[in-house]
Formats: structure tokens, sequence, C-alpha cells
């Protein structure tokens, strides 16, 4: 049965960092797939270019732009200073859910994969939404040590001996769309578009599905 999923990130360019692979699987099993950026990313001033990429990436990963709901509001800017109030992200993706009609939300874990304070924000309004709302399941992608998360596609059999992964019947195709989606984030330096590998399992114990995911970037 048709779900509709919302992936709950927090900068333009996470979602095709992280999530392509996760995205990718959801369409192709026919859920609707929806996205709230929680920031536009302007801690180096280019936050509407940057607006503008996180449409394109997402046109090409299948997600409509009326989908797509890119919020600047003085409570959630961008910055490695910057720890957001969970409950200013739990009110955002409650709107968000109820716009929508989303049953499954899908965001980071508690470390963010690189420690990013946003990413670490942004779960914690999701998991903090969840605990009141028991009748939406959530996911969380799992971060990995520094080693793992650059070692690109070298990392997939390690990921593949999780218990908590299922395997992608073509993880090549995913990488070549993480590698596209990854292109049309200019603003990016070329470091910043390096491999990621890691995991997505549930972020409630009722919620029994895990999700492997990898992506390549350029």
């Amino acid at each position: 049965m048709s779900r509709n999923i919302g992936l709950v990130i927090a900068h333009p360019d996470d979602e095709s960092m992280f999530f392509v692979p996760s995205l990718t699987n959801f369409a192709r099993q026919r859920h609707n797939c929806f996205v709230l950026c929680l920031s536009v990313g302007n801690v180096d001033g280019l936050g509407e270019k940057r607006k503008k990429e996180l449409g394109r990436a997402c046109a090409l990963l299948g997600v409509h732009l009326r989908n797509l709901v890119i919020l600047d509001v003085p409570d959630l800017q961008d910055g490695l200073d910057k720890v957001w109030d969970p409950e200013v992200v739990k009110l955002k993706v409650s709107r968000f859910v109820e716009k929508f009609n989303i049953t499954l939300l899908v965001t980071f874990d508690d470390y963010g994969v690189s420690g990013h304070p946003n990413h670490v924000s942004a779960f914690r309004g999701v998991r903090s939404f969840l605990r009141d709302h028991r009748q939406v399941h959530g996911l969380k992608l799992v971060s990995t040590n520094l080693v793992r998360k650059y070692i690109g596609v070298f990392d997939i059999p390690l990921t593949l001996l999780s218990r908590a992964c299922v395997g992608h019947k073509n993880p090549d195709s995913r990488g070549r769309k993480s590698e596209s989606a990854l292109r049309v984030h200019l603003s990016l330096n070329p470091f910043q578009r390096f491999a990621f590998v890691g995991t997505v399992i549930v972020c409630q114990p009722c919620w029994l599905i895990a999700v492997r995911w990898c992506s390549t970037g350029c």
C-alpha cells in the first residue's frame, strides 16, 4: 500500500548527500515522498542559490516541487554554532505532517552523520514529535565512524553485514543517482561531494522495517 513518507533535513544538499538511495527505494515502491528542509543553508550567504539547487535536486530525485517545503525562519538558521530548539523543530514537523498527511518520517540520528548541531536538532525535533504522535512512524539514518564514512563503496560489505539493513537490487544505479543529484549543488566544495555510506533503522521499536542506504558522491 502506498504511503506518504516525509524526509526531514537540515540543509539543502542533505537529501543528495545522505538520502538518495532511500528516496529512490521509496519511489520504486510507489510511495509518495515529501521533503521538509528546515533551513536555506545561508551560513555563507548562499541561501537563495541553495534553495534553487534543492528544488532541482528534488526534481531529479522524483520529488515534485509541490511536495517540497523549505523554511527560512530566524529560529532555524544554518551554522555550526546554532543549536535549534527541538520544540520549534517539532512545531514545523507537525505542520508538515498535517499538511501532507505523512505516516512515516525519515531523518538523522542523534549524532547526525557528522555531529553537525543542525542535523542533531532535526533528529531531536522529530523524536519529540514522534513521542506525541504514535500513529506516525519513524526511520533514522545511523551515523558511521569517520573511517567508514569516507571509504565510499568499500563500506558496502560492512553495511550488508548489519542486521538492520536491507540490500538494494542495484546499488550502482543509486550511486549514479547520488552523483547526479550532488552535481546540482554547485555551491558545495569538491570535498563535500565525497562518498557517504550508512544505514537507516527505526526510531520506534514498533516499526520494524529497516532500509539500508549507500550513496557515492563525485
